[in-house]
């Protein structure tokens, strides 16, 4: 019975494990006391490991999905924006919101410098397609949301992020039946300007000149993305809350307090939801990161000011070209707040 046990516990053991108890048997060191990757019996041992842990993350990965779209069948709740359009400031005091209403935080965020994300002990968002929803991270795969409420209770309040239609983005792990959608939208000069700050921050750009192919591509991306969701909402018009990002930023407490009211959350609690907006704010974060920020958030006046000189010109005749101004005006009479 005990080499029964022994046989069985050798068998379920990682290959780490069965090697250096084979090693003992055989008194031959199978598992190298120092590896070289060079040596092919040691990329073989390395693979094997790799393999075997990858596995493990693919298992919790699927089964996170599997859950996913079990639990979230009916009343489907959507965030989308395109980037540089406030989807970050919306996350964040959804997230604070989650922390604060389950108490498994006090809501405030704390920032990683160095991936550039605003970390929360718990947060309802979650992607909307395959693609970003595998995460080859086994911390960031694990839920651990059942030690404060059921799977079902996580579902229900769970919110689904994606910047579809734009850049070809994907709703494929979900329908649009029985969902509601938040949809984010930017002043389309604005937008630009953010959107080539962000670009000429990148190596290998060349800022002697302007990439006109950039801002017509971008744009193009953009226009698509508000014609959808302006076709969307006229078929389905209870389905759809349009927040403009100049209201989200100069109105957060009202733009928050809708955006818990359409998806909802639990609005009676007046001092959680203008802690989630402060909490938040560029003001409070700033003072919070304490150190030289680097992230994408929040960009440099300066810096939007040199672009803004730099490609208005171009700028505005595209976005003549693709007839934004009706666009856009035909969006703020969406707005509700």
């Amino acid at each position: 019975m005990e080499i029964k046990k022994r046989l069985v516990s050798f068998l379920r053991s990682g290959l780490r494990w069965k090697l250096i108890k084979l090693s003992k048997i055989i008194k031959i060191n199978l598992y190298p006391k120092k590896f070289n990757l060079s040596i092919y019996s040691h990329k073989i041992i390395f693979n094997f490991i790799f393999n075997e842990k990858s596995k493990k993350i693919k298992k919790i990965i699927s089964q996170n999905i599997i859950e996913q779209q079990k639990y979230s069948k009916k009343n489907l709740k959507f965030l989308v924006s395109p980037p540089g359009s406030g989807s970050t400031f919306v996350r964040c005091m959804l997230s604070s919101y989650f922390e604060i209403y389950y108490g498994i935080g006090n809501g405030i965020p704390k920032y990683n410098n160095i991936t550039n994300e605003w970390m929360f002990s718990g947060s309802p968002i979650l992607s909307s397609d395959l693609f970003n929803s595998i995460i080859i991270d086994e911390s960031l795969n694990k839920n651990n949301t059942n030690k404060y409420f059921s799977k079902k209770e996580f579902y229900k309040n769970a919110i689904f992020f994606t910047r579809y239609p734009y850049k070809n983005s994907k709703i494929d792990l979900h329908n649009f039946n029985n969902s509601k959608f938040i949809v984010l939208f930017r002043e389309p000069y604005d937008w630009m300007i953010s959107q080539y700050t962000r670009y000429e921050k990148k190596k290998y750009v060349d800022k002697k000149k302007v990439n006109v192919i950039m801002i017509k591509e971008s744009l193009n991306y953009l226009k698509g993305y508000y014609d959808f969701w302006i076709k969307y909402s006229k078929l389905n018009k209870k389905k759809v809350l349009f927040i403009d990002y100049k209201i989200l930023t100069t109105k957060s407490n009202k733009a928050f307090f809708e955006i818990c009211k359409f998806i909802n959350y639990k609005i009676s609690n007046k001092e959680l939801i203008n802690n989630c907006v402060k909490y938040n704010s560029k003001k409070y974060s700033l003072k919070l990161i304490k150190a030289k920020f680097e992230g994408t958030r929040f960009s440099n006046p300066n810096e939007r000011n040199k672009i803004k000189t730099k490609i208005s010109k171009h700028l505005n005749k595209e976005i003549n070209n693709l007839n934004f101004e009706k666009i856009y005006n035909d969006l703020l009479k969406k707005v509700v707040i």
